[in-house]
């Protein structure tokens, strides 16, 4: 959703709210809203304002919770009116919860992506280490004419070849 605020030609400023649980809302200076919705009819007297941006929490008509923002409107000195920008806090927990569900989701890809990762690199180690056991228990057992399956050109092939050559100084 998108929030837009327009300036009309005659510098009353419209206000159009699209599905995102923001309100703003103008109020004059008896604290009375002047834009027309009726979420807030009147900022209540307890609520302080004062001069810089307070942030406020703000019961609406059917009784929701709002956080929001409010500052003062002044023009010389003399206070013209109030914004106050809010959001309720329904959205503000239903937004909590969906990123709660999306980080939960996305860590269980990773632990199993880790997981996954883990047991190819296990198994490309396992497997050269299982055939030159083989191979070696082979000879070890008195077969001194096993022959080697080299296909390797890592650290596992060059093994099995210094194997090989140390079986063919053997026999010789």
């Amino acid at each position: 959703g998108v929030l837009v605020l327009q300036r009309s030609w005659d510098f009353d400023l419209a206000i159009q709210e699209v599905d995102l649980g923001v309100e703003i809302s103008l109020y004059d200076e008896s604290r009375n809203r002047i834009d027309g919705s009726s979420l807030f009819t009147k900022l209540e007297d307890d609520i302080r304002i004062g001069t810089g941006k307070k942030q406020l929490d703000l019961k609406d008509i059917d009784g929701q919770i709002h956080t929001g923002l409010a500052s003062t409107i002044k023009d010389k000195g003399v206070v013209l009116g109030y914004l106050v920008t809010s959001i309720s806090q329904q959205v503000i927990e239903d937004a909590t919860k969906r990123v709660a569900v999306l980080l939960i989701v996305s860590g269980l890809v990773l632990v199993l992506l880790a997981a996954a990762i883990a047991i190819l690199m296990a198994r490309s180690f396992i497997e050269p280490i299982s055939q030159l056991i083989k191979d070696f228990s082979a000879i070890a057992n008195g077969n001194i004419n096993h022959k080697l399956n080299i296909t390797r050109r890592d650290e596992f092939g060059e093994l099995a070849r210094n194997f090989y050559f140390m079986q063919s100084a053997i026999k010789d």
